[in-house]
């Protein structure tokens, strides 16, 4: 069997019994926290794709809900992937005729101490005498369960009635459930039909004998007898299938399990996380629950993509195709967007190389012949039809940094060339001057900054693949000097001769960008960066308007119609006046040319002008306001300080953009850096209705750069700021989001997003350590944070502070370090074979129904039983204390 009521036997007493059963049930490699009802607190369980299988097209997660005062002390609840409004299902205590299940009858609350991926530890006492230790787990996608471990401390015997209450709403609509009896007397819970499956939970001993033969409310249960200081473990599983039963098969082979086994696999895989002690517990919640999100984001190979990708969050309402193959989930999960694939494969090298090699090979894996690798692969098979942004290079050697293997490099180096070269193609560089463009502001990444922000009412609308960026340069020089650092690696010398040459060539285009001050945008055919003239203020739509106005310089016109109704408008837009070499144009546009969002259509010119004579709309009522201006390619965003990342830029160049990151005039708020200059006139910090925030990418890109411009110590101040920011948001409201109030302690857009985790590896670079393996740590640099930290991983442990570096390796070896040391690796001198990686491979659970050729000494169920139960209709919304409404749950 799995777990077994039965009591353990130990020769501790009392209290100190609890105690130590406390720590036998505790998972050592996780952090212990102590997180109560009276914080706002949210954090989703999700099947976890190192150690478990989960199903991209019907993923169900499931999270612990701490109630206050008279709700339910603890609920461990779903929506089945998006199915239901919520699922419930409680545990209550019934000693004598008192029932202890609301948070205000519990002698000691529940309180969350211990947070995995895929597992959760609950601590808590239901009465005086009785400790009570509560692991929650996803062991797959559609199956959820845990076990309630009750330590009697008194030196008087117990009894009591263990009770598993569950409750449904879809709709608003409660949902009625049936408790099923099998002709042994076993009970199990059918949750019901909820959208195409029929769940089923399922509790160890459950029995109808305690009710009687009749049973009041939609719940199950069973009676427990706890001799003093002895401890009974109480499994429960809970499986979503179509057929429900197919649900109670999948549960009951769940609970004849050694879940011990299953356990051990979760610490394990604990221990290749890093444990990071900051100095801040606010902080190391924030940086434990980062770890968590990040690695529940991945899920297992399809037919698609060859290796695990990832969804940007695993939360209850997501999850579920209902087309059955996940080509209709929403964008989130509509395949491996780079702005989160970057920080994921640089977080996860050195928890599991697999993973962060798979996310590369994955969209290489879209490469065509002539090189080009598709911007957001999916595990459906999604495609984006948009250009990869030039980061694979970049990422490849990152995870060389952190595994040394070469063999990968070799394996990828031939795509990764012909990657970059597919970006110098003509159709990326229409000017073909050696300086691309992005094709579209989804291929940059980001849709709300005001040069561009099409489709936004506040923001200029320009075309961005008419503009030059210092950006997309910047990205292809990393790229360009990250495949020199590979070439050279692999003694590729003709091909690192041939990319130094393009290296330096890109640089000194990069130069063109700068105005003295810093990176501007520039024209894609002028080259000339200027701000904007205005033309043509709110002119009627039913004339024509005469303006006989010579540019200062040539540029492209924006003309915007503004007004009438959300349906568009014929019309066709004819603009007289001279091209930028001074000959007579006539530009005429239709409607369908405009782009149409939110009552107003935008359109650019394509060609730059020296003059306007005039500019007419046929086709407009006077309801119709035009304006026209030509295109401001001054404005300051967080594109300007890209060129951070470019390992060679020259030391002044990066202490002007350091020194403008941190202006708190232009981009340092205090949640961290936004992405558009405070001193624009668009500026939101919201990012509602302006371009702003606090989008985690981009600022652990400029932070990247920071440090290797040898600005650790800004940093440092700079990720400091960003977890003291993000401590406030959890404070405030329970979980992270994917972006945040550049000022306030506000998230936004979806909740538990990867996009809005910590930078985690700008904070291991910044503390100085990366834990490889349990013989090898690099470690070293100046140390600038201030107070001691430590970090625990694969079973090594280093702490730093402003005396020395401490390493102690699980063989008992030591190292120490002075507290400055330059960067380097730390080996352990005691023979590998002495050391168990924590990374070894491992069978992987069945997610299959059950095989009667098991020999772990399941329990086999005959699914005829299950057919045989009678299902007994009982009201979800019945409250757990109450008897009313009883059924009948006799064997049929």
């Amino acid at each position: 069997m799995a777990t077994s009521c039965n009591s353990l036997k130990a020769p501790a007493v009392g209290a100190s019994k609890a105690i130590d059963e406390l720590e036998a049930l505790t998972m050592r490699n996780l952090r212990r926290h102590s997180i109560d009802a009276s914080r706002p607190f949210e954090c989703y369980l999700a099947a976890d794709a190192r150690n478990s299988r989960a199903d991209y097209c019907d993923d169900q997660a499931w999270t612990v809900r701490l109630g206050r005062r008279d709700e339910a002390a603890l609920a461990f609840q779903t929506q089945f992937g998006g199915r239901a409004g919520l699922v419930s299902l409680v545990p209550m205590w019934r000693i004598g005729e008192g029932l202890i299940y609301q948070q205000q009858t519990y002698a000691a609350p529940p309180v969350i101490t211990h947070i995995a991926p895929n597992y959760m530890q609950i601590e808590a006492a239901p009465m005086a005498a009785v400790s009570l230790v509560a692991r929650f787990w996803v062991m797959e996608s559609r199956a959820a369960g845990g076990e309630f471990a009750l330590t009697n401390t008194s030196a008087e015997a117990l009894q009591l009635q263990l009770e598993l209450f569950g409750q449904a709403v879809i709709n608003s609509r409660k949902v009625q459930l049936n408790v099923l009896t099998l002709g042994d007397g076993t009970l199990a819970l059918h949750l019901g039909q909820i959208g195409n499956i029929n769940p089923v939970a399922t509790l160890e001993g459950a029995s109808a004998e305690i009710y009687g033969g009749r049973i009041g409310s939609p719940k199950i249960g069973r009676l427990l007898k706890l001799p003093p200081s002895e401890t009974a473990r109480v499994p429960f599983a809970v499986a979503g299938l179509e057929d429900m039963r197919d649900s109670f098969s999948v549960a009951m082979n769940w609970m004849s399990r050694p879940w011990d086994r299953h356990f051990e696999v979760i610490e394990r895989d604990a221990a290749a996380v890093p444990r990071i002690s900051s100095g801040n517990e606010d902080w190391d919640l924030v940086i434990d629950l980062s770890y968590a999100h990040l690695i529940k984001g991945f899920m297992a190979p399809s037919e698609h993509l060859p290796q695990a990708s990832i969804v940007a969050n695993r939360v209850g309402d997501r999850g579920w195709s209902r087309r059955g193959d996940g080509g209709d989930h929403i964008r989130a999960w509509a395949g491996q967007d780079p702005t989160l694939a970057f920080p994921a494969v640089s977080a996860v090298a050195n928890i599991d190389s697999e993973l962060a090699k798979g996310l590369i090979r994955n969209y290489l894996s879209t490469q065509d012949e002539a090189g080009f690798v598709d911007r957001q692969p999916g595990l459906a098979g999604q495609r984006q039809g948009l250009l990869m942004m030039p980061l694979l290079a970049r990422l490849s050697w990152q995870v060389y940094e952190r595994t040394g293997d070469q063999d990968f490099l070799r394996e990828l180096y031939p795509g990764l060339v012909a990657f970059f070269g597919r970006w110098l193609q003509s159709d990326m560089d229409a000017d073909d001057d050696g300086v691309p463009e992005w094709r579209s502001e989804r291929q940059m990444g980001y849709v709300a900054f005001p040069t561009f922000g099409q489709g936004q009412y506040w923001a200029q609308g320009a075309e961005i693949e008419q503009m030059e960026g210092p950006d997309l340069l910047a990205y292809l020089i990393a790229e360009a000097d990250a495949l020199c650092q590979i070439a050279e690696r692999l003694d590729e010398k003709e091909s690192a001769q041939i990319l130094s040459k393009q290296r330096a060539m890109m640089e000194a285009s990069l130069e063109e960008f700068w105005d003295g001050r810093r990176y501007r945008y520039r024209d894609r055919d002028t080259h000339i960066s200027a701000g904007a003239e205005e033309l043509l203020h709110r002119g009627a739509g039913d004339q024509s308007h005469e303006l006989d106005h010579a540019l200062l310089m040539p540029a492209r016109v924006v003309v915007r119609v503004v007004g009438g109704v959300s349906q568009r408008p014929r019309i066709t837009l004819k603009l007289a006046g001279r091209d930028q070499e001074g000959e007579e144009c006539a530009i005429e546009a239709a409607a369908e040319e405009f782009d149409w969002q939110n009552r107003q259509g935008v359109y650019t010119t394509e060609k730059p002008l020296s003059h306007v004579h005039r500019i007419a709309i046929e086709g407009l009522s006077r309801v119709y306001k035009v304006y026209a201006t030509t295109i401001d390619s001054s404005r300051l965003d967080i594109n300007a300080l890209i060129p951070l990342i470019c390992r060679r830029l020259p030391p002044e160049r990066a202490a002007a953009l350091v020194e403008l990151a941190l202006d708190e005039a232009h981009f340092l708020r205090p949640n961290g850096l936004t992405m558009v200059s405070a001193s624009d006139r668009n500026f939101d910090p919201s990012n509602a209705r302006g371009g702003g925030g606090i989008w985690m990418y981009w600022l652990s890109q400029i932070g990247e750069g920071m440090v290797a411009a040898g600005y650790r110590r800004e940093a440092t101040a700079l990720i400091k700021r960003v977890l003291a920011g993000l401590a406030r948001v959890l404070a405030r409201e329970g979980k992270l989001s994917q972006f945040y109030h550049a000022d306030e302690a506000k998230g936004f857009g979806e909740a538990h997003h990867i996009g809005g985790i910590v930078p985690l590896k700008l904070l291991c670079d910044l503390l100085g350590v990366s834990i490889a393996a349990p013989d090898r740590v690099w470690v070293g640099g100046e140390f600038t944070w201030g107070d001691a930290i430590s970090v625990e991983q694969h079973g090594v442990f280093v702490r730093r502070d402003s005396d020395l570096i401490l390493i102690e390796f699980p063989t008992g070896h030591s190292e120490r370090l002075p507290a400055d040391a330059p960067w380097q690796l730390v080996q352990d001198p005691t023979p590998v074979s002495t050391i168990v990686e924590a990374s070894e491979p491992r069978e992987l659970p069945d997610a299959s129904l059950p095989s009667e050729t098991d020999d772990d000494d399941r329990l086999i169920i005959d699914v005829d039983d299950a057919a045989e139960a009678e299902y007994a209709a009982d009201d979800a919304s019945a409250d757990p204390a109450s008897d009313e409404n009883d059924v009948d749950s006799s064997p049929a």
